[in-house]
């Protein structure tokens, strides 16, 4: 996952700022990936 903006757009340090923000974003999705396969339904 990355972010990138022309520097006339945003500078590097607004860039920077959003790194928490997309390291969350980063894990949450890694969580929903890595989440364990259903089971199937014998019954």
């Amino acid at each position: 996952m990355s972010v990138s903006a022309p520097n006339v757009v945003v500078t590097a340090g607004e860039l920077l700022a959003l790194l928490p923000q997309v390291r969350r974003t980063a894990d949450a999705i890694s969580r929903e990936y890595s989440g364990t396969a259903p089971t199937k339904d014998t019954a």
